[in-house]
């Protein structure tokens, strides 16, 4: 029990008495330091006041940080739990007043294992401050314990004292098709742009039911979410009924969201369960529907659809400056003529995408995905894409970071004119790329190089059906057939390229199991839960994970040999 705890249950006066025969001796521990004594929060508002926080440690278990910059874990951790009810719940998160640089984090799972939830870290979110982290309008599971942990960014003696606030999010709930600007945003009168415009202004969560959402105000050079596309300008949540029932349709006026702090803090913003259609992106703007920046700022894209999108520049649907994770997301039919039809990672950013389809976009350079910043790409199908210049698949230029690709499908993307890298152009060499139980099956380039124009990357357990990419390495297949069945739904949100039982991609991953970037082996493939690896696809009595996005699962034998039940 710390000082702060101890205030709660003692009177002043033997108060005074404890800490005069306490001076002189070292402070103890939080009684929260280790996430398995994590501070419990029943109600809310909550509201804490630790003053132990120079000596807090930071436990051998504890997760690299998503939002710090390097990416490493933090310091002086402490953590609180909190479980909710049959409901979902939605909150917001401050550590304001505290006086030391804070980061925000939030997970579910076990103390052995936790996963980070979407839109769930913050380093610096506090308006007008470059310390103290804030988390808006966050969105928790029903029935689920959540794991809250506050870091230092820099592990410090020096003592501090931190200050955290939990409330119940303000909610603003759309309850209008049509696009105005009146500033209301009242129970019976809020269109998105309206309950954008109030989160801005108090932050917290947007929650847009089912329907058919049009932009219709034109003014495509307005910052201040008045005309055009939709302006955010604080961290928040933005939540539709689902990406096939919530639609925002940019109706080719302008891109549709554009992200941005206006007060220079890093925010986090969560997109979550909706479709961005036809945003189309001013003359030399990035991003045709969504554009974001702040380098130190988070966006989150989880169960998100982004179709018919254009620019001329980076990013057909997206451009983004921020550390970004896509989770769960589609990516179809987007276009420009620069870099990343249809995703765009600028330089200096941290991103993640996983889970994911790229399918019948076109770049002029990355007809799927373009980056110049570190890049991770887990469980992911990226097919039929097409590059007017180099990258087919994946354009990545940057001399310092690097691309890593674990259990990710790369075929049947093209590169077209005098062009390389139907699957994947590497621009500069400083940092050849990172393959593990990956495929590179069957794309194009006019000038050679179909599947990659490198020869020596590093990774193990890949297949290529080109004499490219790897030279050696453990469980690399080079120069051998493999082929996909169509796209298509066979569970899951996306579509997915399955292949048959034939397939030399059939339990061929690595023995030992297929893991992310952080050694933590993949329980699922693309389509998430209810579709596990690994699986004994080949029905040898060993169950091996497959290479690329997608797990086979064999039939179900027939206990009924005559046919009878």
């Amino acid at each position: 029990m710390n000082l702060h705890h101890i205030a709660r249950a003692v009177s002043p006066v033997f108060l005074a008495f404890l800490l005069a025969a306490m001076a002189g001796t070292a402070a103890a521990q939080p009684a929260n330091d280790l996430i398995a004594n994590a501070e419990v929060i029943t109600t809310l508002p909550f509201s804490d006041l630790e003053t132990g926080i120079g000596t807090a440690t930071t436990a051998a278990g504890d997760p690299v940080l998503k939002c710090r910059v390097p990416r490493a874990t933090g310091g002086n951790t402490v953590w609180y739990r909190h479980t909710t009810g049959a409901t979902t719940e939605y909150v917001t998160l401050t550590t304001a007043t505290s006086n030391y640089d804070t980061i925000l984090s939030i997970y579910t799972g076990t103390a052995d294992n936790l996963k980070p939830i979407a839109g769930g870290c913050n380093n610096q979110g506090v308006p007008g401050s470059a310390t103290l982290a804030q988390l808006a309008g966050v969105r928790l599971a029903p029935n689920t314990t959540h794991f809250i942990e506050v870091a230092q960014q820099t592990a410090s003696a020096t003592a501090r004292t931190l200050s955290l606030q939990v409330t119940a999010s303000i909610q603003y709930t759309v309850t209008k098709v049509v696009d105005t600007a009146d500033g209301n945003c009242s129970p019976s009168d809020c269109s998105i742009r309206e309950a954008i415009g109030a989160s801005n202004a108090s932050p917290g969560a947007v929650i847009i039911p089912a329907g058919i959402y049009s932009l219709g105000i034109q003014g495509a050079s307005d910052d201040q979410n008045a005309t055009g596309d939709l302006d955010v300008r604080q961290g928040m949540g933005i939540y539709g009924a689902g990406r096939s029932q919530t639609v925002i349709d940019g109706g080719d006026i302008d891109r549709l969201v554009d992200i941005n702090p206006g007060n220079l803090q890093a925010m986090t913003v969560q997109i979550s369960d909706l479709s961005i259609v036809n945003g189309l992106g001013s003359s030399f703007s990035p991003g045709g529907g969504i554009y974001a920046n702040g380098s130190s700022s988070v966006l989150s894209l989880n169960r998100v659809s982004l179709r018919e999108n254009a620019t001329s520049t980076q990013g057909g649907a997206v451009a983004t400056g921020m550390m970004t994770y896509v989770d769960d997301c589609d990516f179809r039919n987007n276009q420009n003529s620069a870099f990343g039809g249809g995703i765009y990672f600028f330089s200096n950013v941290i991103s993640e995408v996983r889970n994911s389809l790229f399918a019948g976009n076109r770049g002029g350079n990355g007809g799927a995905i373009g980056s110049a910043g570190e890049l991770v790409v887990v469980n992911t199908t990226i097919t039929g894409n097409t590059a007017g210049a180099n990258g087919g698949g994946i354009h990545y230029h940057q001399d310092v970071n690097t691309l890593r690709l674990f259990n990710t499908t790369i075929t049947q993307n093209a590169a077209d004119a005098s062009s390389q890298g139907g699957g994947i152009f590497i621009q500069d060499s400083g940092n050849l790329p990172q393959l593990f139980n990956s495929v590179l099956a069957n794309n194009t380039a006019a000038n050679g190089f179909t599947n990659c124009n490198f020869a020596t990357a590093t990774g193990t357990f890949n297949h290529v059906t080109s004499n490219e990419c790897f030279n050696g390495g453990t469980g690399n297949i080079r120069n051998t057939p493999a082929t996909f069945l169509p796209l298509t739904n066979l569970g899951g949100t996306a579509d997915i390229r399955a292949f048959d039982a034939g397939s030399p991609l059939l339990d061929a991953g690595n023995p030992s199991g297929c893991f992310d970037e952080n050694g933590q082996i993949l329980a699922n493939d693309q389509r998430g839960p209810g579709f596990p690896r690994a699986l004994d696809g080949n029905a040898d009595g060993s169950a091996l994970c497959d290479k690329g996005a997608y797990e086979f699962a064999p039939p179900s034998p027939n206990i009924f040999a005559n046919g009878f039940e």
